[in-house]
């Protein structure tokens, strides 16, 4: 079990206590996150000491017992799959199977030139987190727009978990009660809502997500894996042996239809998003080469892409037409022990991830805070960066000094600004699961504000930039692709935010 501050919004890591013996500091797995912040020197302090004299991507050592290429690959594997895939099936049906499977194919090679545009700045700068690679491309301004984008991400997934924890419970009651909206008992109208199962899930997670650290579950990763092979198995099941599992009772869905070819690109899009993480896992490989980290991410995104579309084959199977963008949508009408046993097991998933997944969301609002009132984490980033152009990675640093960089941002800042600004975060991300019924518009949020700039902006922004800083020359058609990718970055953002209000403001939401 790690310490909540090694997660993927964590705190950014000290440069202090680097002369102990370099030998004890092996690769660390972070679960299903891994911290993009982390220090340089740290590891650079992995390697040996002929790899400290060249710390561009070129070195082919690294330190003994780090991830295999099959290993970073599992390491993607766990960034990428996640409850998003209950919404894949749906891009099936409104792009077809010919455009949806070239819609995941585009999505595979657009994030691999994406993981192209890393390597080489990577490579270019001679750093190797995402953090710091930004810090010297765009300065202080990539703290804020790094944490802000960490901070929209999270709490778009804590809300969407609310969601479907909420419809889930509903589904239950109803199960129950029946249709209570002309029922003369108010308790029975009260628990057939969402906003009842929401509001109890705040109360029910309030003490944890307050909590300024805590130790994660492993008991959080295996839900999860084992509800998304659960899912499969049984679609698989649904899917060729229909006959067993239809029910004269089980009602059929409205058919969705305020979907579009739109929602399908954003979904695909999220579905694939790991190159916030590409450094930190990146950092762990045993040879860290551009030839094994283009391996580790594709064999990576082949599994996935597989794993989504035979779920998404089954899933087509079973519903057809009826398909909703939320799969428990059709899910939470049958009455069979599967549809009981899917439900229950993703309810267990929900309520343990969402204070992980709250964490480093309250970590990087924190973070912003205490970078306007401090200047800590720019402060930090600098005295790292002197440390490495100067080539001592042993460099001591008082302890004053070392509490001050060092410290976790959430036991730094004082109560009253820590408990204000957590309550205030999470009680945002739950009233917009209660605002929110379409989770198409959760993938149309998530798109604009995180892929757009992690996907396409900050990695052609890195290519560019890295050249010039380093003075070489770079590929042409590399460097026109750069321009395209931060172009079309920007149109997404735009293009998606437009989207969302079009649907917000056509129909209740």
């Amino acid at each position: 079990m790690e310490n909540s501050r090694s997660r993927i919004g964590s705190t950014f890591l000290n440069i202090s206590n680097l002369d102990l013996n370099l030998s004890n500091l092996q690769p660390q797995r972070r679960g299903s996150y891994y911290d993009p912040f982390e220090s340089s020197i740290l590891v650079k302090s992995r390697q040996t000491y002929s790899d400290m004299q060249s710390p561009l991507l070129g070195s082919k050592k690294s330190s003994k017992g780090g991830l295999s290429i099959s290993g970073a690959a599992l390491s993607f594997i766990s960034t990428i799959i996640g409850a998003g895939i209950v919404s894949l099936p749906y891009v099936i049906l409104q792009a077809g199977y010919l455009y949806g499977i070239m819609l995941h194919i585009l999505m595979i090679f657009i994030l691999l030139f994406a993981v192209y545009l890393l390597l080489v700045a990577r490579q270019n700068l001679g750093y190797e987190s995402f953090g710091e690679i930004a810090y010297i491309c765009l300065g202080k301004p990539s703290i804020y727009v790094i944490n802000f984008v960490i901070t929209a991400a999270t709490s778009l997934i804590v809300t969407m978990y609310a969601l479907l924890f909420s419809n889930i419970c509903v589904s239950f009651s109803k199960s129950v009660f029946g249709d209570t909206s002309n029922s003369d008992y108010l308790i029975e109208y009260i628990v057939t809502t969402k906003v009842f199962y929401i509001v109890a899930l705040y109360i029910i997670l309030l003490p944890f997500v307050m909590k300024r650290s805590f130790k994660e579950l492993k008991l959080t990763s295996i839900l999860l894996i084992f509800g998304v092979i659960s899912m499969l198995v049984i679609f698989f099941a649904k899917a060729f042996f229909k006959s067993y599992f239809v029910n004269e009772s089980d009602q059929k869905v409205e058919i969705y239809q305020k979907g579009s070819i739109v929602d399908s690109i954003f979904i695909v899009l999220t579905a694939y998003g790991f190159i916030l993480n590409f450094y930190p896992i990146f950092a762990q490989l045993e040879v860290r080469s551009n030839k094994n980290g283009y391996l580790s991410t594709l064999m990576a995104m082949l599994f996935c892409f597989i794993t989504y579309l035979l779920f998404s084959y089954f899933a087509m199977e079973t519903y057809g037409e009826y398909l909703n963008p939320n799969i428990f949508e059709n899910i939470q009408v049958e009455t069979n022990i599967p549809s009981y046993f899917i439900r229950f097991i993703f309810l267990a998933i929900f309520i343990c991830n969402i204070p992980f997944i709250f964490l480093p969301g309250k970590e990087c609002l924190l973070m912003m805070i205490d970078e306007a009132l401090k200047n800590t984490i720019s402060k930090q980033i600098e005295i790292r960066i002197a440390t490495l152009r100067a080539g001592n990675v042993s460099l001591n640093i008082s302890r004053l000094d070392e509490e001050v960089n060092g410290a976790q941002i959430a036991l730094r800042v004082s109560t009253p600004l820590y408990i204000s600004y957590t309550i205030g975060l999470f009680s945002l991300q739950m009233l917009l699961a209660v605002l929110i019924d379409d989770i198409t518009l959760i993938f149309g949020f998530f798109a604009a504000i995180s892929e757009s700039t992690i996907n396409f902006i900050l990695p052609g922004l890195f290519y560019i930039i890295s050249f010039k800083i380093a003075g070489k020359k770079p590929n042409i058609w590399a460097i026109i692709g750069s321009y395209i990718y931060v172009v079309v970055g920007i149109f997404l953002f735009f293009f998606a935010n437009y989207n969302n209000i079009i649907k917000i403001t056509s129909s209740p939401i």
